[in-house]
């Protein structure tokens, strides 16, 4: 099978090419340990997504998602902690989780329970990983489906809110490792350190870059981290816990493709397009086959 992997995620050897241009000039030291899964499962890593039967990507801020239904195909995104991140360029580290772009769910639900699995490089990592089933098949489950409206959820409104806040931080955090000296991209014409750095990311970092750097720092500071960041995660803890007593048995709530809870909240979720508009069912944590017994059908 024809597998696209994204720039984030390393393969031996390989120059980056993506758009980060911090990263222009880095070549990967090792496999991502998704990538050495699927090497192991004789799939062929190929640098084209339109000719590949399915892509691995990051989806973190659910561009990869929105595109999917926008495309008639599907994303899946697994529960956090399933799939290891060893070799994932990160980019907020609390809520980075590898999932999977395909054009048939089986296909993607298949190549989901072959790169799911304990990791030890990975320090986030659950405990045992549910591996969904090769094939999906009507069940009780789906009969007595307990669907949940999304406009209905307690916290939804500030969803969007919390998540900018803490992927900013968390961004900022991990963007402060790009500074010229060890890899990626280093400025010419700098005199002194500070010159380097500063040279560096000017001209690496687009706007949008250093705009969220910029709010990621203020948020971590000391006037703003305890009114702001420390707030948020307790909001973030809240929506957990909210969620998770909903999602009990059977339940899937029924979200927009841009809604941010399975980021927050670590859950899995399917996205695909259905009567012609987005769909992203979310389920409880370790209810990937759920969803595909859903999805399906």
């Amino acid at each position: 099978m024809r597998i696209y992997v994204d720039a984030a995620i390393m393969q031996k050897d390989k120059p980056y090419n993506g758009d980060a241009k911090y990263l222009h000039g880095f070549v990967s030291p090792f496999d991502a340990e998704v990538v050495a899964k699927l090497l192991a499962n004789r799939h062929e890593i190929i640098s084209d997504s339109e000719a590949a039967d399915a892509a691995l990507y990051n989806d973190l801020h659910g561009k990869k998602r929105r595109e999917a239904a926008e495309k008639n195909i599907y994303y899946i995104h697994p529960t956090y902690g399933t799939v290891s991140r060893y070799g994932l360029i990160p980019s907020a580290c609390s809520m980075d989780t590898l999932g999977l772009m395909c054009k048939d769910l089986n296909t993607g639900f298949e190549l989901l329970s072959q790169i799911v699995g304990n990791d030890e490089k990975d320090g986030a990592m659950v405990t045992n990983p549910i591996l969904p089933p090769r094939q999906a098949s009507p069940s009780a489950s789906v009969k007595n489906l307990n669907m949940l409206s999304y406009n209905r959820l307690k916290h939804h409104d500030v969803y969007n809110q919390i998540f900018q806040i803490l992927t900013s931080a968390e961004i900022s955090h991990n963007l402060n490792r790009y500074d010229g000296i060890k890899f990626g991209y280093r400025a010419d014409g700098f005199r002194g350190l500070n010159e380097l750095y500063t040279k560096t990311r000017s001209e690496s970092f687009n706007p949008k870059t250093k705009l969220t750097a910029i709010a990621g720092a203020l948020l971590l500071s000391q006037d703003y981290y305890e009114p702001y960041y420390e707030q948020a995660m307790k909001i973030r803890r809240l929506i957990r816990e909210d969620v998770n007593h909903l999602l009990v048995g059977n339940s899937i709530i029924d979200a927009p493709v841009d809604s941010p809870l399975p980021q927050l909240a670590g859950l899995p979720s399917v996205t695909f397009s259905k009567n012609g508009k987005g769909v992203q069912l979310i389920a409880n944590v370790g209810q990937e086959t759920l969803l595909k017994e859903v999805a399906s059908q």
